[in-house]
């Protein structure tokens, strides 16, 4: 400044506007200022190794999710090794789904290949995370592309703990589950557990089919089987006798409702999708869920779980600890009877569903399970 200007000068708004001139030529280290905002690209350092942050552009003709690069941050490297980047990129999801539509995904780029890898992590403002896609492919949450892989390659692990891993076989029930897991079908085994398996229930129950003129069947209840191996609370059909379970450790033939398939998921919004069609397809999929509940309740009172091993009650009062539990005749049905050891005949003890082992709170017996 001391050079440029000088007492008595005249040309002073001739110097400063040579002296504009040549600071709007650039390049300087300078950030353009509106208002005191940021208005264009602050880079530090050169290239596309360079990190940086980017006002998100204002259009009002972009597509409802179209990405832009607010933020860029360059990685460390020597001069013999490749340069490159982190891109974080953001979008609006849809034009109705505000801030829960808001989607954030992460890229790699490297100047050796001049290219961005694939989306490598996207997240979404409702708390959906997607690993190894975009939101333009289907899941919610999984690592790497669905139905493509071998099987029994590591889709996730959680060190020293657990992993999982590709299945090429289906799902378990569609009844609603806090996991539900895939079978490989090399061997036909959905779990390994190095320890044991700890659960609350007391029993091993499986799911038979009801008789079609099988009444409501209450836990603890004694009921036969008939010559077709389903479930009678009659005395004349049967054929063997058991008790339904009470509170299951583990539940074997559930397959009663293969039939209905994979409960309908909730849609997910593509970007070209209109506000009229979103509703649509909403309203079309809380139908189909419906009908599907409807018919997994339908096809669920066709069934019942019966106890096959374990301690379970059984809905008969006045037995003692030792005796076994015998099933009897109760006009046309089915109930039980205490007896003895010492007083058994060998037709009551194979008729026998199990032996008193404790008397429950409220007066029943607790049996070790043996099927007739």
């Amino acid at each position: 400044m001391a050079n440029k200007f000088k007492a008595g000068m005249t040309n002073f708004v001739e110097v400063l506007n040579q002296m504009w001139d040549a600071f709007s030529a650039g390049p300087y280290n300078a950030v353009p200022l509106t208002g005191g905002r940021m208005s264009d690209t602050l880079f530090l350092g050169t290239g596309i190794s360079a990190s940086c942050l980017t006002a998100p552009p204002a259009t009002s003709n972009a597509a409802a999710g179209t990405t832009s690069e607010p933020f860029r941050l360059g990685v460390t490297q020597t001069p013999s090794n490749w340069a490159g980047c982190w891109s974080f990129l953001t979008s609006q999801g849809n034009g109705s789904a505000r801030k829960e539509g808001y989607r954030l995904e992460l890229k790699a780029y490297d100047t050796d290949s001049a290219q961005f890898t694939p989306t490598l992590l996207a997240i979404q403002g409702d708390g959906t995370v997607r690993v190894g896609t975009s939101f333009t492919a289907p899941g919610v949450i999984y690592a790497g592309v669905e139905n493509t892989e071998q099987q029994g390659v590591v889709k996730l692990r959680a060190a020293n703990s657990a992993y999982f891993a590709v299945c090429s076989g289906a799902y378990g029930s569609s009844n609603g589950t806090a996991l539900n897991l895939a079978v490989n079908t090399g061997n036909g085994r959905s779990l390994n557990a190095a320890g044991t398996l700890n659960a609350g229930g007391a029993d091993y129950a499986e799911y038979l089919i009801k008789g079609l003129l099988c009444g409501t069947i209450a836990p603890g209840q004694i009921v036969g089987i008939d010559a077709d191996g389903r479930l009678t609370d009659q005395w004349d059909p049967a054929i063997s006798f058991a008790v339904k379970s009470s509170n299951p450790c583990m539940v074997g033939g559930d397959t009663w409702a293969a039939h209905l398939g994979l409960r309908p998921v909730a849609p997910t919004r593509e970007d070209d999708v209109t506000d009229e069609q979103w509703s649509d397809a909403l309203a079309a999929a809380q139908v189909a869920q419906q009908t599907f509940d409807a018919a997994l309740e339908a096809a669920r009172q066709t069934v019942d779980r019966i106890a096959f091993a374990g301690q379970v009650p059984v809905n008969l009062q006045g037995a003692t600890p030792g005796q076994f539990i015998v099933p009897v005749r109760a006009g046309d049905g089915i109930t039980g009877l205490g007896i003895d050891e010492a007083d058994m005949t060998l037709t009551q003890y194979m008729r026998a569903i199990g032996r008193v082992i404790a008397i429950e709170d409220d007066g029943r017996a607790r049996i070790i399970v043996k099927v007739s």
